[in-house]
């Protein structure tokens, strides 16, 4: 799998709109999801949810390209001082992972499952931590950086 195109940009929130998605209904349960949508230096971005965002507030944004639109991973708004963070890897997650596999090792081999996909987290989560460094840059310089 293709390792996501990061972007980032640090200014003014424009062209915000909120879009609503309504799926389902009948015989099947009805699901409604959120987004925010708007933009800052002119790029995309997509903030999925209901968080309070709004025209005019300065930010630094970061997040990876899903087709035209930049997906946020993290977002710091400096006129009300929040943050969002998505960021979908938790240490505590990958950790786990590798130690049921270590318990499940003499079981078969399926402990080598779990070790597999913690080593994977590992890697990503290590990809993770670069991008968060990459991004607290942006937050403190008030640019973006190469």
């Amino acid at each position: 799998m293709a390792t996501p195109t990061p972007a980032s940009a640090n200014g003014i929130v424009t062209h915000l709109n909120t879009v609503m998605d309504m799926s389902g209904g009948g015989s099947t349960s009805v699901r409604t999801t959120h987004e925010v949508r708007f933009r800052v230096e002119g790029k995309p971005f997509a903030l999925p949810g209901t968080y309070t965002v709004a025209e005019g507030d300065q930010v630094a944004v970061a997040g990876h390209y899903r087709g035209d639109v930049i997906r946020v991973v993290e977002l710091k708004n400096f006129t009300t001082g929040t943050r969002v963070s998505l960021s979908p890897i938790r240490k505590r997650t990958v950790y786990g992972l590798l130690v049921v596999g270590v318990l499940l090792l003499p079981l078969f081999g399926i402990g080598l499952l779990f070790i597999a996909l913690g080593l994977i987290g590992l890697r990503n989560l290590s990809r993770q931590n670069a991008f968060l460094k990459h991004f607290e840059q942006i937050a403190r310089s008030g640019k973006e950086v190469a």
